[in-house]
């Protein structure tokens, strides 16, 4: 093992959480590169959210005892970990929606138990053992290098079917979105280029080479820059300009060219061609995003609109330009950019702490773990919060920084803490349990159209409001159908059944409202119901609720033309179209309107 870390005195080796970290660490980095499953609706997201809240229950009991520990920086480290973890916990409990600050939002989950396992993932890294720094070291290389394979097949084999399909033509690999796949690329780049300037040269050269098509095949003109930074940072700090300079260039234009290759022959997006087309970059959008932010954490100064809420407090303030820029109603659920997601979702006292803890981690870990995981985090100051990538980074840095000497417990201290972790691991399993099967039946209600199943759904995972919606879509779509009956005998049964259908899908969508009330979408979504329904008034006024929450929805303003052209109100009809067309003016369906 090369320049993993420098450590202080090691833990005792029959350290139960030592011989259990060595375990673990491996695994949960593992599961964090490789978990999917085509069988749930959220084909990446779910599994390794599961994972999170096991690194949570694993990791967090750890915490507590590097906060005792007398080693180099750990307690200082900790007690910086906890204090961020506490003031995403009193953000929790003062926003408008605690529920939704917990679990974060279906499909992202960076709520409040989120953070607690970036927390439980560090904490577990820092506490593990040399052989299992090794492993979950190698771990990291072999899940980063299977998901690029994964990503290279999805170029050439359609693999929607088994949900891992291409993302606007780039690969996505096992990470769920193409630029988590880059800076997986870009992270195992910069080990490798530390592996190259040791005594693993052609080892390192090789991880570099795969880092590069990695980041290729994933379309991303910022993992790009990143691989070549990250490159350049390892010969600079280590002085080899000579030396180890050309030979990493070498590696990262051989991988690059393969990378840019495999894509073209792919018809697909490489890194080097978007980069050099001349579109859109995504930085406006980005701009446009944190100034939104602005007025939000103004009005939350200090503990924020709760983790995992950056949408509910920066949509109500999105501009045109925002809304030009990014896409019509395509919203920003999370800031591309951790200070300012975490100065406006926890506030100034959660953002001070979140720098000051990973400022000291960074600075105390040493080895191509601590690059990996630093080149990893640091694709989030552009790139949104992960459940894959982000805590993985955590783990890696935990895993390179200094082990800290810790006394042998009593053995009454021992055993209760040996059961309190187990009781929190047992609900930690659990509850990733109950996600999965709510998350599988979400998918079969999708597929089937079966009421019955989204019902499951609703038992299971009831707390999001993707299975009261999926409920809702059902009954509507139930509604529309004539459900076997013909004739004009049967035209009072078929307005029955209409109503009936129609009453139940507006009750599930005012559930999925209830569970995400800053959700324009939902909003404009029980508006389309009532338009069915032939309820133009009632479909106006939750369409202008959807406006509330975000000012800037052209679908909203499809729905009042509509109700308005229902009213009679043309005059109405055709101020909220050529409003729409002034936000998105590539449109065409407001021409009936003004005309």
């Amino acid at each position: 093992m090369v320049g993993i870390a420098r450590t202080s005195s090691a833990l005792p080796a029959d350290s139960p959480a030592q011989a259990t970290g060595s375990l673990l660490t491996p695994a949960l980095a593992a599961l964090l590169l490789l978990a999917f499953s085509p069988s749930v609706h959220a084909t990446y997201w779910s599994p390794k959210a599961a994972v999170v809240l096991l690194l949570a229950a694993v990791g967090l009991p750890r915490v507590v005892s590097l906060w005792h520990t007398p080693g180099l920086r750990a307690p200082a480290a900790a007690a910086l970990a906890l204090a961020l973890l506490a003031i995403a916990t009193v953000s929790t409990v003062s926003s408008d929606d605690p529920r939704q600050a917990v679990v974060g939002l279906y499909g992202q989950g960076t709520g409040l138990l989120f953070v607690a396992g970036l927390v439980g993932a560090w904490a577990l890294g820092a506490v593990t053992d040399g052989g299992g720094r090794h492993r979950a070291r190698q771990a990291v290389v072999a899940g980063v290098v299977a998901s690029g394979l994964v990503g290279v097949v999805e170029l050439f084999v359609d693999l929607d079917t088994a949900g891992l399909g291409l993302v606007d033509g780039r690969a996505p690999g096992l990470a769920g979105n193409p630029v988590h796949l880059a800076a997986l690329g870009a992270g195992l780049v910069a080990l490798g280029a530390l592996d190259a300037a040791g005594t693993q040269a052609r080892w390192g050269l090789g991880l570099v080479g795969v880092g590069a098509v990695i980041v290729q095949c994933s379309g991303s003109r910022l993992g790009l820059l990143a691989t070549t930074g990250a490159a350049g940072w390892v010969v600079i700090s280590r002085r080899s300009w000579t030396a180890l300079g050309p030979r990493l260039a070498v590696a990262l234009i051989a991988g690059g060219l393969v990378g840019m290759t495999l894509a073209g022959l792919a018809d697909a997006h490489s890194s080097t061609d978007r980069l050099t087309s001349g579109g859109s970059s995504g930085i406006t959008s980005r701009w446009e995003a944190w100034a939104t932010a602005r007025s939000a954490i103004a009005e939350r100064p200090l503990f924020g609109s709760g983790p995992g809420r950056f949408r509910a407090a920066t949509s109500p303030q999105r501009t045109v330009a925002l809304a030009r820029a990014e896409g019509p109603d395509r919203l920003f659920t999370d800031a591309h950019n951790l200070v300012v997601e975490y100065t406006t979702t926890t506030g100034v006292l959660g953002a001070a702490a979140l720098i000051a803890w990973l400022g000291l981690v960074l600075r105390r870990s040493r080895g191509p773990l601590a690059a990996f995981g630093a080149v990893v985090l640091a694709m989030g100051l552009l790139q949104p919060q992960s459940v894959a990538t982000t805590p993985l980074a955590l783990l890696a840095l935990g895993a390179a920084g200094p082990r800290a000497a810790t006394t042998r417990p009593s053995r009454a201290t021992a055993r209760a803490t040996t059961v309190g972790r187990g009781a929190l691991v047992v609900v930690a399993v659990g509850a990733g349990a109950v996600l999965l099967v709510g998350d599988r039946a979400i998918e079969v209600a999708r597929l089937d159209f079966r009421l019955d199943v989204a019902t499951d759904a609703i038992e299971l995972v009831g707390f999001y409001p993707e299975p009261h919606r999926r409920a809702a879509a059902i009954e509507r779509f139930e509604a529309a159908s004539s459900g076997g009956l013909s004739g004009p005998a049967a035209a009072d049964a078929r307005a029955a059944r209409e109503f009936t259908h129609l009453a139940e899908a507006r009750r599930h969508q005012e559930e999925a409202i209830r569970r995400s009330p800053d959700d324009p979408t939902a909003w404009i979504e029980l508006g389309e119901i009532e338009l069915v329904g032939d309820n133009p008034s009632s479909a106006a006024r939750h369409f202008l609720a959807a406006l509330e929450r975000d000012p800037q929805s052209v679908r909203a303003r499809q729905g009042l033309a509509t109700a308005a052209t229902a009213l009679g109100d043309d005059a109405d009809a055709a101020h909220w179209a050529g409003e729409a067309l002034d936000i998105a003016p590539e449109l065409r369906w407001p021409q009936a309107y003004l005309s």
